[in-house]
């Protein structure tokens, strides 16, 4: 089954990437937690053992819930996001991440391929401005378009561990559907 997967990079350029199961250095799940010209602690979770923010529906016409989630320093942060509609409607997805202090926080989304899949496994998407977004299409083949997607959250600058909060939205994303 094919699962495309768009991403914004840069200002406002569309690319699509195929969603591949790729090992991942330190920029994939459970990578150090660090980044940049800092060297902040790892976050105590993983990719597998992210928070649970909840779900939300990514394709529902009326106002889906958004989801928030507070902390500090690195963490990995995982929500499901539903297909509600079961039309041909994209499923899509967005995070903001905000900081309170003095860290200066990048955001990576993981979207897996397929429902059920690991999330660890595609390479992330990196966020542009403290927003980072996805989308991928609905198959109508009676499948289930369902993700449960993980955001990490890495310290880049500034100090490490201030306070962050990071707001997901379904059904929100600047990203074309495919």
């Amino acid at each position: 089954m094919r699962d495309v997967i768009t991403r914004i990079v840069g200002a406002g350029s569309l690319f699509l990437a195929l969603a591949a199961f790729a090992t991942t250095a330190s920029l994939g799940c459970g990578g150090s937690g660090s980044g940049g010209g800092i060297s902040c602690p790892a976050a105590p979770q993983t990719c597998a053992t992210a928070i649970n923010a909840g779900q939300t529906y990514g394709d529902e016409d009326d106002t889906p819930p958004n989801l928030k989630q507070t902390g500090s320093g690195a963490a990995f942060v995982s929500a499901l996001i539903q297909e509600e509609s079961w039309d041909d409607r994209s499923i899509s997805v967005r995070g903001t991440i905000s900081s309170t202090g003095k860290t200066t926080y990048d955001l990576l989304l993981f979207v897996p391929a397929v429902d059920n899949g690991p999330a660890c496994g595609p390479s992330p998407i990196h966020s542009t401005n403290g927003v980072v977004d996805a989308s991928w299409p609905d198959v109508n083949d009676g499948s289930s378009q369902d993700r449960t997607v993980v955001f990490e959250i890495r310290p880049i600058g500034g100090t490490c561990g201030d306070s962050w909060s990071l707001l997901i939205e379904g059904n929100k994303t600047s990203v074309e559907a495919p």
